[in-house]
């Protein structure tokens, strides 16, 4: 974060590059989602990424079938520069309840993204793979309490 001396709203409201790395994952996207061991994709899907209010956030609208069920999906990213951290919030049709996301990383490492997930506390994993594809992995708690990769859901360019 920064230090309260360094802080301006002018310097906050300034789009930066994590900003113009969101603006630029905006178009259609096909979705491919696996679980570990698991030989065939358990999803597919497609995602309409759209930047919002100048570029400073990215919209993610995902239609999913996941065996014989379909899912929605919302989904909204940012990068709060006055705490140097990203941000994220996914809504589904399937919860009553918002996931609230947020982390530090680079994108092209992985963003190690902490909150809870429909009740649950876990960790997502954003990481961008290249200008035609992403990744989330996201990990929960198992039935010994470590934690384990529940899935990984990759974004590819159409």
């Amino acid at each position: 974060p920064l230090p309260p001396a360094l802080l301006s709203e002018a310097l906050l409201s300034e789009v930066g590059p994590q900003h113009a790395l969101l603006a630029s994952l905006a178009g259609e996207w096909l979705v491919r989602v696996e679980r570990p061991g698991s030989s065939e994709p358990v999803g597919r899907g497609t995602a309409r990424l759209t930047p919002l209010l100048g570029e400073r956030f990215l919209q993610l609208e995902v239609q999913l079938t996941l065996g014989e069920q379909s899912l929605e999906l919302r989904g909204f990213f940012g990068f709060d520069r006055a705490q140097d951290r990203w941000q994220a919030l996914w809504l589904s049709d399937k919860g009553l309840g918002m996931s609230l996301l947020s982390g530090s990383g680079r994108p092209e490492r992985g963003v190690v993204l902490r909150g809870e997930q429909g009740g649950i506390a876990g960790r997502s994993v954003w990481t961008v793979t290249g200008p035609e594809s992403f990744r989330f992995e996201t990990y929960v708690p198992g039935p010994d309490g470590r934690e384990r990769l529940l899935r990984t859901s990759t974004y590819i360019r159409r």
